[in-house]
């Protein structure tokens, strides 16, 4: 399983191989495959040596979702994962979990009080006051 949090968890005086390094330190980690998850979404092998606090809040982001690649994870919770980015950035990393759900048959679970991501979700889960409701915009998701 792969988690993204809402604050991110880096280690903000490593560089970002350095980060996603000591998350497997005890797996059998590979440079070159973290070198490949961070391209894929968007950070290049010269901004992996950089230093996390050099990074904007949308590729810190980004450093979280390759970590979760990098185990080749079935399951990602992201735990508000567009909180502290602007709209673009924010549409952006909504659009890398859809690809991650849609491409890869990755099981993309995200929190959030966001109403714009709920509403575009394939599945929306709303727990208020209690109860539990589901929706979705594609009804063969959802069996009774």
């Amino acid at each position: 399983m792969g988690v993204l949090y809402w604050y991110k968890h880096e280690n903000k005086k490593h560089d970002i191989l350095k980060n996603i390094n000591v998350s497997f330190e005890k797996r059998n980690y590979k440079k070159a495959i973290a070198v490949e998850m961070l391209k894929r979404v968007g950070i290049s092998e010269i901004q992996a040596r950089q230093k996390v606090l050099t990074l904007s809040g949308g590729q810190q982001q980004r450093v979280s979702i390759a970590r979760a690649l990098c185990c080749d994870a079935e399951l990602i919770v992201a735990d508000e994962p567009t909180g502290n980015l602007d709209e673009y950035t924010a549409k952006e990393i909504v659009e890398l979990l859809r690809a991650l759900a849609h491409e890869e048959g990755k099981c993309v679970i995200v929190v959030t009080h966001d109403p714009d991501i709920a509403r575009d979700s394939d599945v929306v889960v709303k727990l208020l006051k209690g109860s539990i409701t589901v929706t979705s915009n594609e009804p063969e998701l959802v069996s009774n």
